[in-house]
């Protein structure tokens, strides 16, 4: 077993998010959210205790970034979207 590390990184070439007002299945009215993103691919690095590992970098708009820092609830869907 290998460790990994998810990098949330932020670069401003990447779109800004965009969320749409939509009714769900039960007919409630809510926010889906778009938050572009890209990865960039897998690096082997060392942890501190200098055991290999998987280093993943996920780049959002610095948007997303100061959003997520400002919102627990946003802040979870960046942080499922990186590890999706």
């Amino acid at each position: 077993t290998r460790k990994a590390f998810i990098n949330i990184c932020q670069n401003d070439k990447i779109e800004k998010p965009k969320a749409n007002k939509q009714s769900g299945p039960d007919g409630k009215r809510g926010v889906m959210w778009q938050i572009p993103h890209s990865f960039a691919p897998p690096r082997d690095d060392n942890d501190k205790t200098e055991q290999l590992c998987k280093v993943f970098d996920v780049v959002f708009h610095p948007d997303t970034y100061r959003m997520a820092n400002s919102n627990a609830r946003f802040k979870k869907l960046v942080e499922d979207t990186a590890i999706d």
